[in-house]
């Protein structure tokens, strides 16, 4: 069965396209060139093989430009691996990893810290109770709950008990959500200037999926 070019992130699935082969006139001038017959012969010899290297200078321009512009803003930017990077803005930590597609370009995926908290303010209300006390359960931090029925009653007065007896927050938790949501969205939009943005509207019965520009 195939597999989905791009995984499905939940912030979003945004594509940095691979260059491909150079025009035969930018060619010429990246390889400081004049216009010959015999280079000609060598451009064609490149333009049959492909450009190797195309899909890393294009990852490697994106990341620069976004880090650059992130550092500006004043996050710290601190790169993990090559391809992984932790943004530490005023309130969030937030992941950012460059994957390489299934079968060609490559996304950005960006992860933030209430993400990996499973705090997402767009949950639904059923789906936030469970998840936080998972979250609780297994940071360790049952002392601060009851059972999970008495969790489920009240499930905002025991995350902001973890908040202010473990985490250190002064505010509750809607108020951090609101506090962290600011550093994503600032996140999210640079990355968005030097990416494509797409969706997934759909799967083949063979498994590749179609995607379109969101």
């Amino acid at each position: 069965m195939s597999t989905n070019n791009f995984e499905n992130a939940k912030n979003g699935i945004f594509v940095i396209e691979d260059y491909g082969i150079l025009p035969y006139a930018d060619w010429l001038v990246e390889q400081d060139l004049e216009d010959n017959a015999e280079n000609k012969e060598d451009y064609e010899t490149y333009a049959e093989s492909g450009d190797e290297d195309s899909l890393d200078i294009a990852i490697d321009d994106t990341i620069a430009n976004i880090v650059a512009d992130l550092k500006s803003k004043g996050f710290q930017v601190v790169q993990n691996t090559p391809y992984d990077y932790k943004i530490t803005g005023e309130y969030d930590n937030i992941g950012l990893r460059v994957q390489g597609g299934y079968y060609a370009d490559a996304q950005i995926i960006i992860t933030t810290q209430h993400d990996e908290q499973l705090m997402s303010a767009n949950m639904e209300e059923e789906d936030i109770t469970k998840d936080l006390y998972e979250f609780i359960d297994e940071q360790g931090f049952t002392e601060y709950t009851d059972d999970k029925s008495d969790f489920e009653d009240d499930p905002e007065y025991h995350l902001n008990e973890v908040l202010h007896n473990v985490l250190w927050y002064d505010d509750t938790y809607e108020e951090v959500l609101d506090d962290m949501l600011p550093d994503d969205k600032v996140v999210i939009d640079i990355v968005s200037q030097y990416t494509t943005i797409i969706k997934k509207i759909g799967n083949f019965s063979n498994g590749e999926a179609l995607y379109e520009k969101a």
